[in-house]
């Protein structure tokens, strides 16, 4: 009987009520599994979670389709590769120290979450494998519009969701978690409530700190109230809980341990929880001298780096082996360019592992270096917007718009107040409404096609305090220019720098290395010493602007990938050595009778004239 067959044959039993199990140990009665009409997936033993060979061999494989929620036992505490893939379901786990292999929940749908215990290893495991969590509440419900709350087995209070919350300032016992006050050992604030209520904590003597997760979260005066004597309020720099914490002589402890530049509109900041975070546009600046790097000194309080998706290209030495307590490199931009010791001294056999999109530059480069590659990010939420156009937000608050073609509808509106950060990819043609008009939270849209159309309606805001980053001419310029709105260029430079007194040399995404300024170019002494060489198998074309006088030795040294050299300078001069080991389809272009022509004759180089 085929395979088929027999599935056809189990779906009509499932839908006429009938059970599927699995056998069970040979003391016990209770099946290992079993499979009921109302989609449910009870697993009894540990022997019905084993390591599988792949998830056709898991014993309940043909109901997959169906599986709509996971039961499984709080004495089981491995759940073996493949046993739960492809599920659409919830999968709860009351043992929050059950260890979980590696593919054991592949090809997981959009609506699959694991429910288990808050703040546990396999809290920990849903974010690094980037699969959707819910904690297991003591107790919930609603505080506010569209803020709410949870209680959780280890104490913590979260208030999570958006807003405001309810102002309680007339009776401290009108907080509806007021009965649990004495569970409660922690607070913690998401980053999109914006008011902390009076008397949120009140008379909670094993409330021992809260943590505020936003940085304009306007905290009550009297949020914190006859709590523990040692009690700690951990929150950003300058902040209303920062306030607070002084004002009421708790213990302040800030998210941020040094900040900085790290390229012309790159930031760094150090977070308490070690925590490295690039943020900005463009390109970080590459050193020479790791001791250089500006967070060099607190290599040892580092603990995880996080490059934003703003940021084009990442810096030698941003990973150096000084920092030996950093586990992990995430990388947002799915085609940040690596400088070659961006990560340099990691052993292929540390517990080290680089985090990314699936095909990004980070995985490439991960593979390259013999480094672990996890695919990175909890989804919130995701969909399609267009006909070849999808989103997804992810945990962080950046939402990403990619595939090809136009953005269709705002499927989005119902999480706009999560959303950071706008990441819309190079293929997407045209930009229709991004934001509701009353939206806040986005602080930058990235616009990565420099030829996108963009709708007046786009970003309808009357709140400026929004930064769009974009090419230099691009559409995404002018709409910032026309509209308000901050602009930073640029995502697509690879590199930049200086190659004389008054010239300087570009190298764009899409392979152009732009030599301008004015007057000559400096002289090098080898073709490893031109600052560009180390990204000669991304240099397609080469161009000297008019005001440059001089072009230097080495500018062009056997660039495979390179086959147009353009002089718009007709009386430029030529060192002998500019262009050594030409390819065969290389095109040198300038005006009839220049020295570009001649040098092009001595050469004996392709040259066509520029009209």
């Amino acid at each position: 009987m085929s395979k088929k067959i027999i599935s056809i044959l189990l779906i009509c039993c499932f839908l006429s009520g009938m059970l599927a199990v699995g056998a069970g140990a040979a003391e016990s009665d209770v099946p290992a599994w079993n499979f009921d009409a109302t989609g449910q997936l009870t697993v009894n033993t540990a022997s019905a979670l084993a390591d599988y060979a792949s998830a056709q061999d898991v014993p309940w494989n043909l109901f997959t389709s169906l599986i709509t929620s996971v039961s499984i036992d709080p004495a089981i505490s491995y759940i073996g590769a493949y046993s739960l893939n492809t599920l659409n379901a919830a999968v709860h786990i009351e043992n929050g120290n059950t260890e979980i292999a590696e593919h054991a929940f592949d090809n997981a749908g959009e609506n699959f979450v694991i429910v288990s215990v808050y703040n546990s290893p396999v809290h920990t495991y849903a974010k690094e494998h980037g699969l959707a969590f819910e904690g297991i509440a003591v107790a919930s419900g609603e505080c506010g519009t569209n803020a709410h709350w949870s209680i959780y087995a280890d104490g913590t209070l979260h208030i999570h969701g958006s807003g405001a919350m309810t102002d309680y300032y007339r009776d401290p016992a009108s907080t509806p978690w007021y009965s649990n006050k004495n569970a409660i050992t922690n607070v913690v604030v998401d980053e999109a409530i914006t008011f902390v209520s009076p008397y949120t904590i009140f008379s909670a003597k094993s409330c021992l700190s809260a943590t505020i997760n936003g940085a304009d979260t306007q905290v009550s005066s009297t949020a914190f109230q006859m709590v523990n004597t040692n009690f700690t309020i951990y929150g950003h720099l300058n902040s209303s809980a920062q306030e607070v914490a002084e004002a009421r002589g708790y213990t302040f402890v800030p998210f941020t341990i040094a900040s900085g530049t790290c390229g012309a509109n790159a930031t760094w900041v150090l977070y308490t929880t070690g925590l490295l975070k690039i943020d900005g546009c463009g390109v970080m600046e590459s050193q020479t001298d790791p001791m250089k790097i500006p967070f060099y000194k607190y290599s040892s309080q580092i603990i995880a780096i996080e490059i934003s998706e703003g940021i084009s290209k990442i810096g030698n030495f941003t990973y150096f082996p000084t920092f030996t307590n950093c586990t992990s490199f995430t990388v947002w931009n799915p085609e940040a360019v690596f400088d070659s010791y961006a990560i340099s001294g990691v052993s292929s056999s540390s517990n080290f592992e680089i985090r990314g999109y699936s095909g990004s530059t980070a995985q490439k480069y991960a593979e390259t270096k013999s480094l672990a590659f996890v695919l990175c990010s909890p989804i919130l939420a995701m969909g399609s917007c267009g006909t070849n156009v999808k989103w997804q937000l992810h945990e962080n608050g950046v939402l990403r718009i990619y595939g090809s073609g136009e953005v269709r509808a705002m499927l989005w509106q119902d999480y706009a107040d999560w959303i950071q950060t706008i990441d819309i990819s190079e293929e997407i043609t045209r930009i229709r409404p991004l934001l509701p008009y009353e939206n806040t939270t986005c602080t930058k849209v990235i616009i990565r096609n420099p030829e996108a159309i963009i709708d007046t309606d786009a970003i309808l805001r009357e709140d400026k305090n929004l930064t769009i980053c974009g090419a230099i001419g691009s559409t995404a310029e002018t709409y910032a220019n026309k509209n308000g709105f901050k602009f930073i260029y640029d995502p697509y430079v690879v590199d930049y720098g200086s190659c004389g007194t008054n010239a300087t040399w570009t190298l764009y995404k899409n392979g152009l290395l732009l030599i301008s300024g004015s007057g000559a170019m400096k002289s090098y002494g080898g073709p490893d010493s031109a600052p560009w060489y180390q990204y000669r198998q991304y240099i397609k074309e080469i161009k000297i602007e008019s005001n440059i006088t001089g072009i230097s030795t080495f500018t062009y040294w056997g660039f495979s990938n390179c086959t147009s050299f353009t002089v718009f300078n007709s009386k430029a001069s030529f060192a002998e050595s500019t262009i050594m080991f030409p390819n065969d389809n290389l095109t040198l272009y300038g005006y009839k009778g220049s020295t570009a022509e001649a040098y092009a004759e001595t050469k004996s180089i392709t040259f066509v004239a520029l009209d």
